[in-house]
């Protein structure tokens, strides 16, 4: 069997593997600040991503919509290299 044969079958092997599904999903987190004597809060609408059991990625900033319908989807371009997400309990002061 040739080298390129085996890297051919690999390549094969790796695409026949599955990503697990990806799931959008929201937090509503508020903004608040005193105004006249009295605290005011906003909400604010915070989406992520979470494939599998990988961390979820915030994608809040990364979200396209067509005019035509309320589709949303995340921009393509940032799905292709997202940024390495970790797990809370892997970062250390």
């Amino acid at each position: 069997m040739t080298s390129s044969t085996t890297q051919t079958q690999a390549l094969s092997s790796l695409s026949s593997i599955r990503e697990p599904p990806c799931e959008l999903f929201t937090i509503t987190q508020y903004q608040c600040s005193p105004i006249g004597g009295r605290v005011t809060c906003w909400p604010i609408e915070r989406i992520f991503r979470q494939c599998g059991a990988a961390p979820a990625i915030e994608v809040t900033n990364r979200l396209l919509s067509t005019s035509s319908d309320e589709t949303i989807m995340v921009d393509p371009k940032f799905l292709e290299k997202p940024p390495k997400a970790r797990n809370w309990g892997d970062f250390r002061s």
